[in-house]
């Protein structure tokens, strides 16, 4: 979000016509959901049962926050489009 604000105020890039700021926002929200994929990287690093089952309860619990909190600003946060 950080860079995107600053590659729009250094004029190297712009948003769309349709895409305010409150919507990137939720799109960065959301983004988290994506850390799912993480839940092969601590099969890789941990070998320990007793350490692998809390690491991917984090990662899926992590991912499921972010999911809700992305939500939630959609719906309050951010004006519907009308349809024409």
């Amino acid at each position: 979000m950080v860079v995107s604000k600053l590659a729009t105020f250094l004029k190297l890039g712009t948003l769309s016509p349709f895409t305010r700021w409150k919507k990137m926002s939720g799109i960065v929200m959301m983004a988290g959901i994506g850390f799912t994929m993480s839940l092969s990287i601590p099969e890789l690093a941990l070998k320990d049962e007793f350490l692998l089952q809390p690491a991917k309860i984090g990662i899926l619990c992590g991912s499921f926050i972010s999911a809700c909190i992305g939500l939630l600003w959609f719906r309050y946060f951010t004006k519907k489009l009308e349809t024409v």
